[in-house]
């Protein structure tokens, strides 16, 4: 008040001053910096009894003379810098409620525009000189009233008259503030003050200061728990844990990160858990033990408590009801472990078990995929026991075929399920000794993508596996009726078939298959292309158990077999019927009529003869539809679109890409109507603009995916910046967008601080985005497998390259970005060069042979390239690109150095080419085409190749 603050003047005037005065004095002795002198004038004020808000009448007491005004000048830089501190603080503040998520990005962003308001006055001179002059004035009035001279209170006075350092004022406000800034900027500031400008680099992250822990609050948690041990009631132990759980509490209130207090709570914590016989409680202090040993960095514990919550799991300690949320609890403290300590190969080894058992219990392959990942970080951390040699080859598995490999390896007594998906090692002795030692136990077999399998392969799992029920062969483009036939015939327990673009699988083998298997649930024939009415026929009327159906691009079918489908398979549940271009209305109306409220996936896409009245029978009949794609289905109006969104009303994936006449108003009714979305694609929808694409962010707190290429052509619009923070959710995992001239780096950073699990990222044709803004998104985004920055022409070597050191990436599409160059090239193949299976290329005009050298010499899984339109690519580049013998496709078009000798190198290493693009190459001659061609090519553009 302000009696206190004039006796604090009163007693500070007389003497005080003088014993201040003579503390400086032998500070100045000492040679201390300015800004450390205040420490010792602030434990002077101290031993007086002065509270440092008295800053402002301690300085008024110092009279103005030649010999104080060293002092007078250290006092006002330290109110000075405590005001400045207050105002960062109240602007960070109000950031982090905007972006709800703390990264440096945008903080140093905001942190060093303020900094440049005061201490530079060559950014913006006019902010700089109101500062001075009016706002540090109104803030010291504020804080430490009566600091400032009649001189300085002036209205046009400028407070850096005042005789004190900038240097030293920015070099105190970081220490107090907790400002990690660089010596180059301090020292530039001291040197170059008229011309000073921070940038961003200048300061490099933010430093977390501490308060002193309650000593008391500690002792009294750890005796509270030790007593609750020795209760023999647990009524009574629960009620002295409680006590105990307070005290360790009240203790982190004072001391957030004091690692002592934080693993003796975490261990007191385990115990309790271990005690008692509550499966709830258990679970709970378990769940507590893990945060606090997280916050505690303590790896090594984690790794301990995970292990014993997985032996737990797998001693059946656990109920059924229970294991999922105890497998989560278990994979949270792997997960703890493994982000404190990157090199616990144990940690990463042991999760793969723990999801390994999960596996066998659900039978769920998306955690036989998670484990396979973990197993090859256990792996490449030398914790599996692999020899060097098999180590080689097993790295570049898919991850179920390493979890399959692995357990093998161990001998595991569980092994029902063996996922070999592009395993091209594997033969039929591989297969034939698999089946012996799985005794017929093998129940899952996935040999998906195997271009070496063949017939013989097949039968020699007929022979050994008749106990199978689920088998997926998708992409086995060798196999043939004969094989599929003869393990048809020999699986009466098949549940599960997937034989997708097994283009060689006729009626013969569908109609053995609605012969024998009877209880098929799910099937799949997405590019058999040969399979007609007939067996489709003979499977509606066997097959009747049916739950999932995929007929993609089963182009021979017609309007009656898919209604027998639909009337006689009365489960179906999800059915695909993509790209069937003779479908009309009176399938679809059947479809909606038969299956009605069990419907839940109907897939349309691209089947052009659909018009309102298909769509009009769905609205009706089908409320629980859920996934719905009408992609291409150009006939569709708006209004029967928006009446779709009216009754079906838990959509979660909708595709209205290439639907011309949706109108932003119907996109938005989804979002509101149907709160569960999840997927969302709009490409090429022109009258689809950035409100109704706000709407699906503020209405789909769940929102994973979003496609918005293309859009909103017909009403002028490009996305902006607010729309892209509208849709930002920590839920979102692909993002997709073409015409992003609009969007700045605040989106950019904002898309870091709140959506870190980001998988898919697309950005084209933007001039302004900066490296700075996608590197801060790299870091944040360590989980982005697809890239790509279409014409970008601000995108460089540095930001390419921090994306692929964070991130797996296995699509990276730089087409027309001008900075992209072949070291930038040199760098993505040494970071990522196991992961790297597609690469755009195209327009980018200073790639060369040296690229394709790197590439070729590091990315030997690379599966897809397209170098079009690069001139500086010969037949030497493509002699590189040899190398890469999995590879399926090469875009090659208007590349117009290469000949025939190089496109036949390529194909002849290349066995598994399936797409072949060398259209307006001028060399190209007839050799070349007869090069390419093998049994596994099926697209091969020779456009404008004149002499061919």
């Amino acid at each position: 008040d302000g009696s206190a603050c004039s006796s604090s003047s009163g007693r500070i005037s007389t003497s005080t001053s003088f014993h201040v005065s003579g503390s400086l004095g032998a500070a100045n002795d000492a040679i201390l910096p300015s800004s450390d002198i205040f420490v010792v004038i602030c434990s002077k004020m101290h031993s007086y009894g002065i509270n440092l808000r008295y800053l402002g009448r301690v300085r008024a007491c110092i009279p103005e003379s030649e010999e104080n005004g060293e002092l007078r000048a250290i006092l006002l830089l330290e109110m000075i810098a405590r005001c400045i501190k207050k105002e960062i603080k109240e602007l960070l503040r109000e950031k982090r409620k905007t972006l709800s998520t703390i990264l440096d990005g945008p903080y140093v962003a905001l942190v060093v525009r303020e900094l440049n308001i005061i201490f530079s006055s060559t950014v913006n001179m006019a902010s700089n000189t109101r500062f001075w002059t009016s706002t540090i004035k109104t803030l010291l009035e504020e804080s430490y009233p009566g600091g400032l001279s009649r001189a300085e209170h002036m209205k046009n006075f400028d407070v850096r008259e005042s005789d004190f350092s900038l240097g030293d004022l920015l070099r105190r406000v970081a220490k107090i503030t907790g400002l990690k800034i660089k010596n180059t900027a301090l020292n530039e500031l001291y040197a170059y003050p008229e011309t000073f400008e921070m940038v961003r680099p200048d300061l490099h992250g933010f430093v977390a200061r501490k308060k002193q822990m309650s000593i008391i609050a500690h002792a009294q948690g750890t005796e509270m728990s030790i007593r609750s041990l020795s209760r023999e009631t647990s009524a009574a132990s629960s009620r002295l844990f409680r006590i105990a759980t307070e005290n360790f509490n009240r203790a982190l209130a004072s001391f957030p990160n004091n690692q002592v207090t934080l693993n003796t709570f975490a261990e007191a914590l385990v115990l309790q858990a271990n005690r008692t016989a509550d499966p709830i409680e258990q679970f709970k202090y378990f769940g507590m033990a893990i945060a606090r040993l997280g916050e505690a960095k303590n790896a090594g514990r984690l790794l301990a408590v995970a292990n014993m919550l997985s032996e737990r799991i797998e001693k059946d300690a656990v109920t059924n009801e229970q294991q999922q949320d105890w497998f989560q609890l278990a994979f949270w403290a792997y997960s703890h472990c493994t982000q404190l300590d990157a090199g616990c190969g144990e940690a990463y080894h042991r999760w793969a078990l723990c999801l390994c058992e999960q596996f066998r219990l659900s039978q769920d392959l998306q955690c036989y995929d998670k484990a396979g990942e973990m197993f090859l970080t256990a792996i490449r951390l030398g914790a599996c026991d692999v020899c060097a040699d098999f180590k080689e080859w097993i790295v570049a598995l898919e991850p179920r075929s390493v979890s399959t490999i692995v357990q093998l390896l161990g001998h595991s007594p569980t092994l029902r399920s063996l996922a070999a998906a592009t395993c091209h090692f594997v033969t039929n002795a591989d297969v034939r000794a698999i089946a012996e030692i799985s005794n017929d136990r093998l129940e899952l077999l996935e040999l998906s993508d195997e271009s070496g399998i063949n017939d013989e392969t097949i039968k020699l799992v007929a022979k050994y596996c008749g106990n199978i029920s689920e088998l997926r062969l998708d992409g086995c483009h060798q196999l043939s009726d004969d094989g599929i036939v003869s393990i048809v015939c020999s699986s009466p327990h098949l549940r599960t078939l997937d034989l997708s673009s097994c283009g060689h699988v006729s009626d013969l083998s569908v109609c053995a298959l609605a012969n024998h298997c009877t209880a098929l649930e799910h099937l799949s024939l997405r590019r058999c292309s040969l399979v007609t009415d007939l067996s489709v026929m003979a499977l509606s009327t066997h097959c009747t158990l049916l739950q999932t159906l995929n007929l993609e691009r089963c182009h021979k079918l017609t309007d009656p077999v898919i209604a027998s489908v639909a009337e006689h398979c009365t489960a179906l549940q999800e059915l695909n019927l993509n790209f069937i271009t003779s479908l009309s209305d009176v399938a679809v109306e059947a479809v909606a009529r038969h299956l009605s409220t069990n419907l839940r996936s109907l897939q349309l896409s691209n089947c052009h003869l659909l018009t309102s009245t298909a769509l009009s029978a769905i609205a009706e009949h089908c409320p629980n539809l859920s996934h719905f794609s009408v992609r291409g289905c150009r006939r569709v109006s708006n209004d029967t679109l928006a009446t779709v969104a009216q009754r079906c009303t838990r959509m979660e994936q909708l595709n209205l890409a290439g639907c011309l006449h949706v109108q932003g108003s119907t996109v938005a009714s989804f979002a509101k109507l149907c709160s569960s979305l999840v997927t969302i694609d709009v490409t090429d929808c022109p009258a689809v603009g950035n409100d109704s694409i706000a709407a699906v962010g503020e209405h789909s707190p769940s929102l994973s995916s979003l496609h918005i290429e293309g859009c909103a052509k017909l009403i002028g619009e490009y996305v902006e910046d607010a729309t892209i923070i509208a849709v930002a959710q920590p839920s979102l995992r692909e993002l997709r967008i073409r015409h992003c001239r609009n969007i700045t780096d605040e989106a950019i950073y904002y898309l870091a601080a709140n959506c870190s699990a980001l998988t898919a990222l697309s950005l084209a044709n933007n001039h302004t985005l900066g490296e700075d803004a996608l590197m801060d998104l790299a870091q944040a985004c360590t989980q982005l497998c697809e890239l790509r920055l279409v014409r970008m022409p601000r995108i460089g070597e540095r930001s390419i390259a921090e994306f692929a050191l964070l991130c797996p990436l296995r699509t990276l599409d730089l087409s027309g970005c001008e900075h992209a160059t072949d070291e930038c090239i040199r760098l993505v193949v040494e970071f990522c060069p196991t992961d790297l299976e597609n690469l755009v290329l195209a327009s980018c005009a200073n790639i060369t042979d040296t690229a394709l050298a790197y590439v070729g010499e590091s990315c030997r899984f690379l599966r897809r390239i397209d170098c079009s339109n690069l001139m500086g690519i010969t037949d030497t580049g493509l002699g590189h690109l040899a190398h890469c013998t999995k590879l399926s496709s090469a875009a090659l078009q208007s590349c117009f150095a290469i000949t025939d000798s190089g496109v036949g190198a390529l194909a002849r290493a290349c066995g598994n080419l399936q797409k072949l693009d060398v259209g307006r190459c001028d060399a190209i001659t007839d050799a070349a085409v007869g090069d390419a061609a093998s049994p596994s090519l099926r697209t091969l553009n020779i456009e404008m190749c004149a002499q061919v």
